[in-house]
């Protein structure tokens, strides 16, 4: 029984491409090895020193294996190029997992009202009773006009 590919040699470009998907692998995964308890005492600065350890690790594997190291760097910006190729929502380039999450509130300006889609139940309550106080201050101050 012959192998399916036996008569293909290894080249270059073969090389790369699984230097590439290495790297990706790795990048992606990054926040995984920053959890590592051996690590954890070097992964000040959101982890930037083991992301630079990281790099220089894969750049000097590449140049091992005469991978050119401009590959590692494409692989980091890789959530903007798959999101754009995947036509994804997330088409303006923005990470999908972003650092900050934005709560939405009700904003009263000038008589205008922006409602919200997500609000939690204590945020309406007090929402609710700061509307109340204002209530009933401007009947009081409405009814302390009409005595005067």
């Amino acid at each position: 029984m012959t192998k399916k590919n036996e008569g293909i040699q290894w080249e270059q470009r073969h090389t790369i491409a699984l230097m590439q998907g290495i790297t990706s692998l790795i990048l992606t995964h990054r926040p995984d090895l920053y959890r590592l308890p051996e690590l954890l005492e070097v992964n000040e600065h959101g982890g930037n020193r083991i992301s630079q350890k990281v790099l220089q690790m894969l750049e000097k594997l590449a140049k091992q294996y005469d991978v050119d190291p401009s590959v590692i760097k494409q692989n980091q910006g890789r959530k903007k190029v798959l999101s754009e190729l995947a036509g994804s929502s997330h088409e303006s380039g923005e990470s999908k997992f972003p650092r900050g999450r934005k709560r939405k509130v009700e904003v009263e300006l000038k008589g205008s009202v922006q409602e919200s889609k997500k609000r939690t139940r204590a945020a309406k309550q007090i929402d609710d009773g700061i509307s109340t106080v204002i209530k009933v201050k401007s009947e009081r101050a409405l009814v302390k006009g009409e005595r005067d």
